[in-house]
């Protein structure tokens, strides 16, 4: 099974965000994120960069990508679909930005007017509208580089594609290595270069960061949570789950149980973060 961040269809999600932290992951999805509060840190590649307040941040598609955000950062967050890049869909499949982060004083403020418009539209045309403006104005303060070394050609890449579809198996690192034709030792450093954790913390970071969708979206019981997502017993889960979100898997659904899944949305305002 595809892990929920990959297995987005044909929708533009678009909602204010706090405490965005997520593990690694990548998709095939133009992803943008605008601080309005704060800053967070952002892995894009392999390079961790730093978003303060006004800045934007955009993801081409098939870059590997990780948030780390302070609880007092909020952010608005923008994941559309390549084809809603209209022309331009060449030019964020076949490029990449030289830096992917456009300061607060490089944001023009009618770019920052769409996509706070963004996070309110309702309606499907006026919403395609908005992203194709945005995602035309963001060029502009780009400079782009053609994308001769693709992400899907690297080893980070290929460990990150394989984790994410057997994260919720009894998976090991030797295992992955041998799939890779590498060293166990050789992948762990890959891995931990390219995330900042080990092997190990990185599967429990997928699969709490897929039990705090499950805990906000679903009736399962906390057990069947744990079960569900890889873990083998609840006192793992909860011990997992309270070093990645500094909460119990109880705690996180009371506060978040009644918000609308991200996944579920065409547009959501103002959600709580579960995840992309």
């Amino acid at each position: 099974m595809l892990p929920f961040f990959e297995n987005k269809q044909e929708q533009i999600f678009c909602r204010y965000t706090e405490k965005m932290s997520f593990p690694a992951h990548l998709h095939h999805h133009v992803e943008l994120l605008y601080v309005t509060q704060g800053e967070t840190e952002i892995l894009i590649g392999t390079q961790w960069h730093t978003a303060s307040q006004g800045s934007l941040a955009i993801i081409f598609p098939g870059k590997v990508h990780a948030y780390r955000t302070p609880a007092d950062c909020r952010t608005i967050m923008l994941i559309a679909p390549l084809s809603f890049s209209g022309p331009l869909k060449g030019v964020y499949r076949d490029n990449q930005p030289v830096c992917p982060i456009l300061c607060a004083e490089a944001v023009p403020q009618v770019l920052v007017e769409n996509i706070t418009e963004l996070t309110h539209t309702q309606e499907d045309a006026v919403a395609q509208a908005l992203v194709h403006l945005i995602l035309a104005r963001v060029l502009y303060g780009l400079v782009l580089q053609p994308r001769t070394a693709y992400d899907r050609d690297t080893l980070l890449y290929s460990a990150i594609s394989q984790i994410s579809h057997t994260y919720r198996e009894n998976i090991q690192l030797s295992t992955v290595a041998a799939q890779l034709g590498v060293s166990e030792c050789h992948l762990s450093r890959i891995l931990s270069n390219g995330t900042g954790v080990r092997f190990r913390e990185y599967v429990n970071s997928l699969r709490v960061a897929d039990a705090q969708r499950l805990l906000s979206a679903s009736e399962l019981s906390i057990l069947e949570v744990a079960l569900e997502c890889g873990f083998q017993n609840l006192r793992t889960f909860n011990r997992a789950f309270l070093a990645y979100a500094q909460c119990t898997p109880k705690e996180y659904r009371k506060r978040f149980s009644m918000a609308a899944p991200l996944h579920n949305a065409r547009i959501a305002e103002d959600g709580s973060p579960k995840g992309q």
